[in-house]
């Protein structure tokens, strides 16, 4: 059966409502206003088929009940263990007997074991753990083992992004430190970017205005606001201070956090774990010296 134009729009309408999208949010990714999107489903505006076209299918990407995808190319994950045959057995579920074993490693690894394009790398020094590497073809590799043992990773990201001024403490040994605490592997990415005074004042100011609703917030609800939020509040200001004196430039840090899991309720359960350790990590570690 063929929709006609009119048909087409009331479905589409049904779609996003039912979706639980809206007309702002549609219309930004089908690169429109919402002005326009409203009145093409009130019926005053008639669009062309190219654009009701994009409209379902940018509305498709919404869809709750289509899994969103992605294929890595590259993963690298450091285990918080020494027992390599723990990581290789019950993690990933490989028969070391079939790996091949060289007394060389890379990253200043001592030793590592393989099978095709996946390599477990390992050393005697604790803080260094077990490495996991997949490359492209590695990745492709372990994606079959999964399909053919019938299970799956599943995966969450946080991000955390800082306005610091001086660079000088050690990040690695605090994502060392950070991880230790837990019992699965957490991995972790920092990525440095030098921003002008200017545009870190007013990202601080922003981030301070941010801070302030939520006191606000809090207040007229009649609770306490969180240590976190006061504790961030004195950072703001007093980094606000040092970049409105110094005019100097300063740093944006952006942190990645992966936390991994055979299935979903231990997902959920590990980044219940991991929330309020990166919030610490983020207003207690992260702060102008």
């Amino acid at each position: 059966m063929v929709l006609n134009e009119e048909q087409w729009i009331k479905e589409l309408r049904e779609k996003r409502i039912a979706y639980g999208i809206s007309q702002g949010r549609l219309a930004v990714a089908s690169g429109i206003t919402r002005e326009y999107l409203n009145k093409i489903e009130s019926g005053k505006m008639k669009p062309s088929k190219e654009l009701l076209e994009t409209l379902y299918k940018e509305l498709a990407r919404f869809n709750p009940e289509a899994p969103l995808t992605m294929l890595f190319d590259y993963v690298k994950i450091r285990f918080p263990t020494l027992d390599i045959q723990h990581i290789i057995k019950d993690i990933l579920k490989l028969n070391i007997n079939y790996m091949l074993h060289e007394d060389y490693g890379h990253y200043s690894y001592t030793e590592h074991y393989s099978l095709g394009d996946i390599f477990i790398y390992t050393s005697a020094d604790e803080e260094k753990g077990v490495l996991l590497e997949l490359k492209g073809r590695g990745c492709r590799q372990f994606e079959s083992y999964l399909l053919a043992q019938q299970r799956s990773w599943y995966v969450s990201y946080f991000t955390v992004n800082a306005i610091v001024g001086e660079l000088d403490f050690p990040s690695s040994e605090i994502f060392y430190f950070q991880q230790q605490q837990f019992t699965f592997p957490v991995d972790t990415s920092m990525n440095v970017e030098i921003v002008e005074n200017r545009k870190a004042l007013t990202t601080v100011r922003n981030k301070k205005k941010e801070l302030k609703d939520l006191d606000n917030h809090a207040y007229q609800a009649g609770s306490e606001t969180s240590s976190n939020v006061v504790d961030a509040l004195d950072s703001v200001d007093e980094l606000e201070t040092d970049l409105d004196q110094s005019k100097e430039s300063m740093y944006k840090l952006s942190y990645v956090i992966r936390v991994s899991a055979p299935d979903l309720d231990e997902l959920k359960r590990r980044c219940d774990e991991v929330k309020p350790s990166i919030s610490k990590f983020f207003f207690c570690s992260i702060r102008q010296p």
